[in-house]
């Protein structure tokens, strides 16, 4: 589970646990950003939940998509979905501010999967 690994090592954060009426979400973020959204299927393992984890903050980290469980009603988890740079760049938001006069990048979102 190395990308996991790097993920926190890089500041950010797994979290398993119930939203609203869905019993178990595996969720996946680095900052104000969620890379993955998982709900735990029927049988499945916490370790296969896991594994399954961190494929989707792999495919993250290869093309900026982020994974959400169509499970998950749209409106549950509001969150922002942007995409890194690279993998390697930290997870922590940068210090400086915008310069004067400079409009920051639109963030894009994500639209559930299918």
């Amino acid at each position: 589970m190395n990308n996991i690994e790097e993920l926190i090592d890089d500041g950010g954060e797994i979290k398993i646990g119930a939203i609203g009426s869905i019993e178990c979400v595996a969720t996946a973020a680095n900052g104000s950003n969620a890379l993955a959204m998982l709900v735990r299927r029927e049988g499945e393992t916490l370790n296969a939940l896991l594994k399954r984890l961190d494929r989707a903050i792999a495919k993250f980290y290869k093309d900026g998509e982020a994974t959400r469980s169509t499970a998950l009603p749209i409106d549950c988890c509001p969150v922002r979905v942007g995409r890194q740079d690279a993998h390697t760049a930290s997870a922590r938001p940068a210090a400086s501010s915008p310069a004067a006069g400079s409009t920051p990048p639109p963030t894009p979102t994500a639209a559930p999967r299918r």
